[in-house]
Parts: C-alpha cells; sequence; structure tokens
C-alpha cells in the first residue's frame, strides 16, 4: 500500500497497488470501487429513470414486506430519501465530469475506471459515498503483456464475458450449462450469479478458468456473442 497525495486537495489518498501483466480493460490504470445503496439506478444517467426505478422498488418491497411481515431483510432494504438525494448527486457530479472514465455497475457497488487520478480522488473525497466501503487501486505493470498471472494456478485459460441483457429461458440455459461443467472454475462474482439464477444480466467482469478451449464453443453455442475474449494463465515468478 502506498499513499499518493491528491494535487486537488491536503488530504492524502492511499492506493493498492496491483501487480498485473495488462492494464484494466487493456486501458485504464486506476480503479476506485465504492459503495451506494441502489447504485444500479443510475444505469441511464437520467433522473427521471432514478425515480422511477426507485419507486418501483419501494412497490416491489412493500409487496414482499407484506407476504413476510417482520422480515429483517425487506426492512434492510428500506430506501431512504437520503438514498435518493445522493443518487441524484452521484447522477449531477458524473454528468458534469467530461474526465474519461469506464463505469461497471454491480449492484450497489461501483467501479470507475480512469487514468485520471485527480478524477479517482475527486471521488473518493465526496461527501456522501462511504468511505470505509472504498478502494482505490492501481496497476503496476509486470509479467507478460497479454496473459493473466495467478501464484497458484490450476487452469490454462481465462475466458471474460460480455455484458448481456437475457431473458427467462436464455438465462436458465446458460445457468444450467455453467452449472454442469465440473472442470471449470467460475468467478466468486458469476458463482453467486448462478446459484442465484434470478439475474438477467452477465457482466463484463464475470469469467471462466479453463483448460479445454472446446467449453467457449459450447457456451457459443448457447450464446454467441457471450464470451469476450480469452487469455492464457501463467505462474506468477
Amino acid at each position: 500500500m502506498r499513499k499518493v497525495t491528491s494535487y486537488l486537495n491536503s488530504s492524502n489518498l492511499e492506493i493498492d497497488v496491483q501487480p498485473r501483466a495488462g492494464l484494466y480493460y487493456q486501458r485504464w490504470r486506476y480503479c476506485i470501487r465504492g459503495f451506494q445503496p441502489e447504485f444500479f439506478c443510475l444505469r441511464a444517467m437520467d433522473h427521471g429513470r432514478i425515480d422511477r426505478v426507485v419507486s418501483a422498488r419501494r412497490d416491489w418491497g412493500r409487496r414482499m414486506a407484506s407476504r413476510q411481515p417482520g422480515s429483517w431483510y425487506w426492512e434492510a432494504m428500506e430506501i431512504t430519501e437520503q438514498d435518493v438525494m445522493n443518487l441524484h448527486r452521484m447522477c449531477d457530479f458524473l454528468q458534469a465530469d467530461a474526465r474519461e472514465r469506464k463505469l461497471v455497475i454491480s449492484g450497489s457497488w461501483f467501479y470507475i475506471y480512469s487514468n485520471d487520478l485527480s478524477l479517482i480522488a475527486d471521488i473518493s473525497h465526496l461527501p456522501w459515498l462511504d468511505q470505509d466501503k472504498m478502494r482505490v487501486t492501481e496497476v503496476h505493470l509486470q509479467g507478460q503483456p497479454g496473459t493473466i498471472e495467478l501464484r497458484r494456478p490450476n487452469h490454462q485459460l481465462r475466458s471474460y464475458f460480455r455484458c448481456i441483457l437475457l431473458d427467462d429461458r436464455r438465462r436458465d440455459n446458460l445457468t444450467r450449462l455453467l452449472a454442469q461443467q465440473p472442470d471449470i472454475r467460475l468467478s466468486p462474482s458469476l458463482e453467486y450469479w448462478v446459484s442465484q439464477n434470478r439475474w438477467h444480466r452477465t457482466y463484463d467482469y464475470h469469467f471462466i478458468d479453463h483448460n479445454d478451449a472446446s467449453i467457449c464453443t459450447l457456451l457459443a453455442l448457447a450464446e454467441p456473442r457471450l464470451i469476450r475474449r480469452t487469455l492464457p494463465i501463467v505462474q506468477h515468478k
């Protein structure tokens, strides 16, 4: 862990340096991970859609709570007015900022990639974000470009997915197919996605580790555009 002082303010920005063979998404040097309840409402970066999605989520939560009275789960899911205000504030910030970045959303978590450390620093100091759940990382290039370096590799290849929206039938077919492959390793987020079988979108941070390239052909028969890229896995030295 090293500390970098943001040149936009006097506070220190803690950065976790990650040795990697390539940049994030082959382009970005920095990443900031953060948490904001219901962040997925910002997918369209539209204030009206934020309000519509929040309204639908609240209606759904009330219906489920009435079926399971006293359930801590539905009480914990309550969307507060402060949550909604924070979503609009974040939307304003991202709409107004022209610095280059890539935004990846996973539920209430977000990942913003950039080569501009000032953007990362600004986001890290937004007052409505939970500082305890924030993490900033920086790529330290080493090893062979275009490879995945692991200390104890158990597979030879890693294949990344594309972000694809699926209907019920296609989702069920894909989860069933992945669950039936004993010789592959699912990324933790993909493993959870498969085990729950209730989300309709795959994400570009989902991946599988495998030895046989034929699994990509098998997945392509189920979802032709699913595999985004495949990289060789090598042992970290």
